[in-house]
C-alpha cells in the first residue's frame, strides 16, 4: 500500500538521505519526493512510500521521527496514477500459480487497488464464508451478504 507522507526535516545536508535509511529500514520504499515548502533551516517535503500488504504506517512515523529535529505533519493512504505495472503483474502471478490463486489475488489486490485490504468472499449452503484473505483483512464472519450473487 502506498502513502504520502508530509515531513519536515532540518535543511542541511544529509538529513534528507538519514530519511531515506530510516523509512528503508522499516521495508518503505520511496516511489517520488516533492519539496513543498523551504525556510531558513527546514525543508517540507511530500513523499510517496510504499510498504507492504498489511503494514501499519505508523512504523513510518516512528521510523522518521527518530532522526533529531524530522516531524511527520501528515500521513494518508495514496490513491495516485493507476500503476498497470503493478496490476499486469499480479494478473501473471495468479495466470502462472498452481495452487492458492484466490491467496495470491487476495495478497496483490490491496498493492493494486491501494486499499488496506481484501477477502475473497463465497457463498456456500452454511452462508458465506473466506476463502481468502490478505494480511489486515478482518476475520469477522458475515451473517448474511444481501448483494450476493453478483448479477
Amino acid at each position: 500500500m502506498s502513502y504520502l507522507l508530509r515531513v519536515q526535516l532540518p535543511d542541511r545536508p544529509g538529513s534528507l538521505g538519514a530519511l531515506a535509511v530510516a523509512l528503508g529500514s522499516v521495508g518503505a520504499d520511496i516511489l517520488s519526493l516533492d519539496v513543498v515548502e523551504r525556510g531558513a533551516d527546514f525543508a517540507i517535503d511530500d513523499l510517496v512510500v510504499d510498504v507492504e500488504p498489511g503494514k501499519l504506517p505508523d512504523t513510518l512515523i516512528t521510523a522518521a521521527e527518530a532522526l533529531d529535529g524530522v516531524t511527520v505533519d501528515s500521513i494518508r493512504p495514496y490513491a495516485g496514477m493507476l500503476d498497470t505495472h503493478r496490476e499486469l503483474e499480479l494478473i501473471d502471478q495468479v495466470a502462472t500459480a498452481r495452487d492458492g490463486r484466490l491467496q495470491i489475488l487476495a495478497d496483490g489486490a490491496p498493492r493494486v487497488l491501494r486499499v488496506g485490504w481484501a477477502t475473497v468472499i463465497a457463498v456456500g449452503p452454511k452462508g458465506p464464508y473466506r476463502v481468502a484473505g490478505s494480511p489486515g483483512a478482518p476475520e469477522t464472519h458475515a451473517l448474511g451478504l444481501p448483494w450476493m450473487p453478483l448479477e
